[in-house]
């Protein structure tokens, strides 16, 4: 078990600080101590054990995919917390901020500058929703294809 835990240690030394890492470091050695204890249970001897699981998981393309993996998942998830208070936030700037210029432009003299704020307005807030949906479409499509969720509703 000390082997698994100086392995990922050494491991992380040769990477640059992030601010997911603790949590995606404790993932990570949660899966190579259940992948241990597999091998264990399976009537290996502990040195065996934990030369196949560094095997499995030891190979460093295997292990930075792995990272890599687990990052985007903890990004995406973090992103999902946010989204519907930036979906929420982008209707209600459609709803507030066009009407907001549009009283302006009716009540005070200079009708064109408010007329091109209130239609530049409705842009700017359309132009951010999408850029939202496409950022989520895109966390989507990437962890469809890194395989890390499976049967999406679509």
């Amino acid at each position: 078990m000390d082997e698994i835990t100086r392995f990922l240690e050494e491991f992380y030394a040769s990477l640059p600080p992030q601010k997911a890492d603790a949590a995606v470091r404790q993932r990570l050695l949660n899966r190579l101590e259940a992948e241990y204890m597999s091998y264990l249970s399976q009537g290996r001897p502990k040195k065996d054990a934990v030369s196949l699981t560094l095997m499995h998981f030891g190979f460093q393309d295997a292990l930075d995919a792995e990272l890599r993996k687990e990052k985007l998942l903890d990004t995406y998830k973090r992103f999902r917390t946010k989204y519907p208070l930036l979906i929420r936030g982008g209707f209600l700037g459609i709803l507030i901020v066009p009407a907001v210029f549009l009283i302006l432009m009716f009540s005070l003299e200079s009708k064109l500058i408010f007329l091109t704020a209130w239609i530049v307005s409705i842009i700017l807030l359309a132009a951010y929703l999408i850029c939202v949906e496409y950022i989520d479409y895109r966390y989507k499509k990437l962890l469809e294809s890194e395989k890390l969720i499976e049967g999406e509703q679509k």
